[in-house]
């Protein structure tokens, strides 16, 4: 558990996962976004210092990691948990050990970045092919994207392992 917003960023940072801050709408709050995401320590203070109920993002590649993003949206017809579980069967099963959830009942799959690397790619053609829909719900997260990580300003929290526990 984190005992800030604050505390989150500087314990992602210190196992190498850069950072910057998000407001509640998750768009970031500094100037470059996702391209000035940084581990240092100072910089990280300074930054929610200023925006001290930041949300914590993280952009995937950067970090060496690939985040599959499993949306549910009933208002937009998204269900990602149930158009992965249909290609799941088609592919056997998955298994991932660092699972976050989602403000709005989803998940997040954090895996490390395969070779070659997987750049961003919103809503992934899986859908058509499992769910007959464009609307997929499944997102692919890697180089130029970025995930919003759980802490105490963002409603998510790890359901499956702890990035912590290496």
């Amino acid at each position: 558990d984190f005992s800030s917003p604050l505390d989150a960023a500087l314990r992602y940072a210190a196992i190498g996962w850069p950072v910057f801050p998000c407001n509640p709408g998750k768009q970031p709050y500094n100037t470059h976004g996702h391209n000035e995401a940084t581990t240092d320590a100072e910089q990280i203070d300074r930054w929610w210092r200023r925006w001290p109920d930041a949300q914590v993002g993280i952009p995937a590649g950067e970090a060496g990691l690939c985040v599959i993003d499993l949306d549910v949206n009933g208002e937009k017809g998204k269900d990602g948990l149930s158009t992965f579980a249909l290609v799941e069967d088609d592919n056997g099963p998955h298994w991932c050990g660092l699972i976050a959830s989602s403000p709005r009942g989803g998940r997040h799959l954090y895996y490390l970045m395969p070779d070659p690397p997987i750049q961003r790619s919103i809503d992934i053609d899986v859908g058509m092919l499992a769910a007959g829909t464009k609307k997929s719900g499944v997102d692919v997260c890697g180089f130029g994207g970025y995930v919003i990580a759980p802490s105490p300003a963002s409603k998510r929290e790890w359901v499956v392992g702890s990035p912590f526990d290496v």
